[in-house]
This record gives C-alpha cells, structure tokens and sequence, in this order.
C-alpha cells in the first residue's frame, strides 16, 4: 500500500501546480482565459472520458503490472509537456497525462479489497484521500519554491518526470498482490455492466451524481484562485500559494477523520449532507474576504469538507456487498460523473470571465454549485454496516423490497 499511496501522492503534483504555473504559462504562450481554462479542465475531462471503460476492461488484469505501466506513461507524458513547444501540444500532453493516471484507478481499488475489509475499508479510503491531499499541498505549496530556483514552468515538468521515474522503481520493489478477502456473491459476469449495476443497486446512481456540482466548484477554485488572489488581492505568488497551501492541509484532516468518525457514529449520510450546505457558504466568504489571515479559518473549513465525503462516498459500494469488480465498476462510474463536473468548471468561470472580464463575478457565480452535494445527499439511504437496525435501509440500498 506504501507503493499504491506513493503514487497517489504524485497524482496532484503534476494537476494541481497548474494554478500557481498559469500566470506564467499565459505570458509565455500568450494563453486566452478560455484556453487556460481548457488547460485546467483537460485532467478532469480525460479523467472522465477514461474511468468507466478502465474500470470495466482493466480490472481484468494485474493491478500491479497496471499501475506500473501507468507510472511509465505519467513520466513519459510529464516529459512531454516540458518541452511542448505550443498550447495544444501542451494541452494534448497533459490529457495524455491523466489517460495513462486514470488507468491504475481501478488497479488501486481492487489492491485496497485484497488488503483491507470491514470498517477498515473506510479508514483506507479516508488515508487514500489524505495522501491526495498531501500531493496537494506539495504542489501548490512546493511550486512556487522551485519556481523560484529554475525559473521557469518547464523546469517544474522535467522535475516531475523525475519524480516519477523514482516512483516507478519503488513500485517494482513493493507492489505485492494477494487473493480478495471478500469474493462478492453477487453472481454477474466476469465484465459487470454499469447499467446493470445502476438497476439493481439504485443508490448508485444518487452516489455517482452527488459531487457534480461540488466538483465544479472544487476545480474552478484550485484553478483559478492564485490568478485571482494575484489580481484582485494584490498578492504575491508565494503568498497565494502559500494560502492555497491550507485548502489541501484541510483536506488530510478531512479524509483520515472521515472513516473513524463514521464508523465511531455508524452514519454515512451526516458526512455528505452537512458539508454539502456548508461548502458553497464557505466559497462565498472567502470571495467577501480581503485579509489573508482571516481567510486562513475558512480555507482549513473549504479543505475539510471537501474531503470528508470523498472517503465516505468511494465506501457505500463496499457498505452493498458488491463483489469485487463490481466495485470498481461503480466507482468508475463516479469518477467518469464527479470529473465531468470538475472539467466544466475552470470552463465555465473562463467563459464567463471572457465575456464580463471580471474573475471573482465568474467565481461568484460558479463556486456555489457546491450545493448539489448537499441536495443529492439527503436523498441517499443510510448506509453503514455497524448501524443498529441496518436492515431496511440496506435493503432499499439495494433496490430490494
């Protein structure tokens, strides 16, 4: 799992370091908004475009050889956009990027099945989310340091590739697999459909959708709140970057709370709901807030609820009993709705601010949608396995009488 989690901490250096890269990148490339919009949403629209058909066809292989040829292309596409000589040879380089990222998806859930079972799921899926998040925090807080000694974006993408090629031989070293401790009995084929899934597993559907709106929002931010603490705060990029920073610091507390404290009050839907009418109020104080250090509180709150419900969504496939691959199947179909959200965003505040030329009205105006979290949530059944008198709700949970 130290090989899993290595690169998922990789993940976010290469997506989330976009943001404090932009400003540059526009002046070197001579970027539109809707073109660095484009930039920040082509992670999520390949993430998107590749989930499901990943899920369905490269569970059937080994998840350690997956990962490590995933790994390869992650180094070999990060290799590739520090030297695009253009927009759209960076742009395809990055889609790229997040095609060969997108398939170990699967590979990652299914390791997490042979090695981990009960209400210990939770807790891994919430130490999966906190190492994201500390990929995050490398990323938009280690950024702008190396910046500072190369000088220039395309440094920062030769360091990756390097990066990566080190995660690649400690993949060869650790990975290890071993057989399912819970097989499934759920009697589909050896290639589970995802509309199958979706008729028989009815809260499925309401998991899949519930982060569209949040996604667009959480995209929108990290894309573009450098550029709008720069322009309208008057920051330095150190200091934005410094202050994105505390979005990911509150994003581990989030996910390594979110098992624990589900499992301690055996209630899944509590850690969906609440955040969800929190987040979009959250947004919006930040916009309204022209001091740093008060922003501070509200960043570590925006971090926080964001990444409480992730671990606990990824576990309501587990919380069904669904076999194995199913699982997978499930979660790739989340991850091809939740990025499509999140690919719409940085458009969507791209277009609205090349058509007003103001950036916080487009923030203002996109952030909120967060919202959606909240309203899809309340209409989720209880899920939890240690709930006393489950058995009502679970069986609603599976679409049976």
């Amino acid at each position: 799992m130290s090989g899993v989690w290595a690169v998922d901490f990789s993940i976010p250096l290469m997506g989330f370091s976009l943001g404090i890269m932009l400003p540059q990148m526009t002046q070197d490339l001579s970027l539109r908004p809707i073109e660095a919009g484009f930039l920040g949403s082509s992670m999520f629209l390949s993430f998107a475009l590749g989930a499901l058909p990943a899920s369905i066809w490269l569970s059937r292989y080994s998840p350690k050889l997956v990962t490590a040829i995933a790994i390869v292309g992650m180094g070999l596409f990060s290799l590739f956009q520090a030297v695009a000589p253009t927009y759209e040879v960076l742009l395809i380089a990055r889609f790229l990027f997040m095609a060969a990222v997108v398939s170990r998806i699967q590979a990652s859930f299914l390791l997490i099945q042979q090695w981990f079972e009960g209400a210990k799921v939770a807790t891994a899926n919430g130490f999966t989310v906190a190492i994201f998040g500390l990929g995050q925090m490398a990323a938009v807080g280690g950024t702008p340091l190396i910046l500072s000694i190369i000088g220039n974006w395309r440094g920062v993408y030769l360091c990756l590739a390097g990066w990566y090629l080190i995660v690649f031989f400690y993949w060869l070293v650790v990975g290890r697999e071993q057989p399912y401790r819970r097989p499934g009995t759920s009697g589909l084929p050896a290639r589970p459909s995802p509309f199958a899934l979706l008729r028989r597993h009815r809260a499925l559907g309401l998991v899949a959708c519930c982060q569209f709106g949040g996604a667009m929002a959480f995209a929108a931010f990290l894309t573009y709140f450098p550029t709008y603490a720069i322009t309208s705060l008057g920051l330095s990029l150190a200091a934005a970057g410094g202050l994105l920073a505390l979005f990911p610091v509150g994003q581990v507390l989030g996910a390594l709370s979110a098992g624990p404290l589900s499992n301690l009050v055996k209630r899944r839907k509590p850690f969906i709901v609440v955040p969800g009418f929190v987040l979009p109020l959250t947004y919006l104080a930040i916009l309204n807030i022209s001091s740093p250090a008060v922003m501070i509180p509200f960043l570590l709150l925006l971090g926080i609820c964001g990444a409480i419900v992730v671990p606990i969504l990824f576990t309501i496939p587990y919380d069904l009993g669904l076999a194995p691959r199913e699982v997978v199947v499930s979660l790739g179909i989340m991850q091809t709705i939740t990025p499509l959200g999140a690919s719409l965003g940085p458009i969507l505040v791209a277009g609205i601010q090349e058509a007003t030329g103001l950036l916080p009205l487009a923030l203002a105006i996109v952030l909120p949608l967060s919202v959606s979290l909240g309203i899809v949530g309340l209409f989720l059944p209880e899920t939890s396995p240690l709930r006393l008198g489950r058995d009502s709700d679970a069986a609603k949970a599976r679409g049976l009488p």
